[in-house]
C-alpha cells in the first residue's frame, strides 16, 4: 500500500531538485533517489525501477499501445491485471494498453481488451518478483508460478482497470502488416474507441 506525506524543504533546495529532476516529475525523482539510497543501505544491487504513471509528466508518456498475447498471458491479464513486456528492450510508459489476442484467444484474431496502466516495474530479476505486493497471489498461483518464475527477468506492467471492449477490433484481410508488428505500436484511446478495424489505429 502506498502512502503520501508531506515533505518541507527550503525554496532553494525544492529549486535545485526540480533542476535534477530534468522531465521526470520531482515526485518520481525524490522516490528513485530514495530507492537507490535504501539500496544501498541493504548492500543489494538491484536495478529495479517502479515507474508511476501518474507521476509523470503527460507529454513524455504515451496515450495508448497495442500488444499481442495468446491465451495464458489473456487469463493472467483478466485475473490479476498484470502484464509482462518483453525484459530485452526497455518499454517507454504508456496511460493505456490494447490487447489483440492470437489464434489460442477467444475471441481471436482480433483487439478484445484494454486496460488503464497504474505502474511499471522495469529490470526486475530473479526472487524480486516475490516481492513485489502486486505479483503476491500471481506467484502463488499453481497455474502460473513455476513458469513465471523461470523467466528470471522482468517487465511488468501492472494495471489499475481492464475491460472488455464491446466492439473488438478485428485484423482484417486488408490490413497488410503481420500482427507482430502491432506489438508496442503507440495509438490513442479515441482511436482505439471508435476503430472498426486494425487499420484506424495507426
Amino acid at each position: 500500500m502506498e502512502k503520501k506525506f508531506l515533505l518541507r524543504m527550503t525554496n532553494d533546495k525544492f529549486m535545485k531538485l526540480s533542476e535534477m529532476a530534468c522531465t521526470t516529475s520531482l515526485n518520481q525523482y525524490i522516490n528513485d533517489v530514495l530507492d537507490e539510497h535504501i539500496t544501498q543501505k541493504e548492500g543489494r544491487r538491484s536495478k529495479m525501477e517502479k515507474i508511476i504513471i501518474e507521476d509523470l509528466i503527460l507529454k513524455n508518456v504515451r496515450k495508448a499501445v497495442t500488444v499481442t498475447q495468446r491465451s495464458w498471458y489473456m487469463e493472467i491479464l483478466e485475473k490479476y491485471n498484470i502484464y509482462f513486456f518483453s525484459p530485452s528492450k526497455i518499454v517507454t510508459p504508456m496511460q493505456y494498453i490494447y490487447f489483440y489476442g492470437d489464434s489460442s484467444c477467444s475471441p481471436a484474431y482480433c483487439i478484445s481488451h484494454v486496460g488503464e496502466v497504474s505502474h511499471i516495474y522495469r529490470n526486475v530479476q530473479g526472487e524480486e518478483i516475490r516481492r513485489l505486493p502486486e505479483l503476491q497471489a500471481l506467484m502463488t498461483d499453481p497455474a502460473y508460478a513455476d513458469k513465471i518464475a523461470s523467466w528470471n527477468e522482468y517487465q511488468i506492467a501492472v494495471l489499475s482497470d481492464v475491460g472488455k471492449l464491446a466492439n473488438p477490433i478485428p485484423l482484417t484481410d486488408s490490413y497488410t502488416n503481420h500482427p507482430r508488428i502491432i506489438v508496442n505500436r503507440t495509438t490513442t484511446v479515441v482511436k482505439g474507441l471508435t476503430a472498426t478495424m486494425m487499420d484506424d489505429l495507426f
